[in-house]
């Protein structure tokens, strides 16, 4: 910026930029004065849009007719679901990163095709495609190696040719 030359006297001279200053001032108080107005007006929008909600909420339950002690029957069985899903999950969690083992100890030759949780009290089920019967017997003894499960049940129709075939096992884990 080029700087002006100013030939004024000292006392015209602070006039000026005492003037230049509060003109200023005058602008910065004006957006400031509209940015409190937005903000008030936005404030007061969201204020009314919340009252005709509830409005709107208050009117859907008189329509429907449902007394208060069936709406709060309706929030203790809403609780109750929530209580039981969450439960459930509780249990299901702790699972996930056993699975990842699971599949890690997986050998060469074999193709899980389903994992189904069928409880605590019958564990885990694997079932799959395996080369041979001899990468099924080391599939189950690498399971039974895992510091979880605590003992794999295998069906003898398993066993029972040497080619290629499907096989199912179920995993009791250790109880925690």
């Amino acid at each position: 910026m080029k700087e002006d030359i100013n030939l004024l006297p000292p006392e015209a001279k602070f006039l000026r930029i005492k003037s230049l200053y509060l003109n200023r001032l005058g602008h910065l108080m004006i957006i400031g004065i509209g940015l409190s107005l937005l903000s008030v007006g936005s404030l007061v929008g969201v204020w009314v849009v919340n009252m005709m909600v509830l409005r709107d909420i208050g009117a859907g339950i008189e329509l429907s007719g449902k007394a208060g002690a069936e709406v709060e029957t309706e929030v203790r069985e809403t609780n109750e679901f929530v209580k039981a899903f969450r439960s459930e999950v509780e249990v299901r969690q702790p699972l996930l990163p056993k699975v990842g083992e699971l599949i890690d100890v997986v050998p060469v030759g074999v193709r899980l095709t389903t994992l189904v949780w069928e409880g605590e009290e019958k564990g885990l089920s694997v079932e799959g495609v395996a080369d041979s019967t001899e990468v099924i017997v080391d599939l189950k003894n690498d399971f039974e190696d895992l510091v979880w499960v605590k003992r794999v049940r295998a069906p003898l129709q398993n066993f029972a040719t040497e080619e290629e075939g499907e096989f199912s096992l179920t995993l009791e884990l250790v109880e925690e």
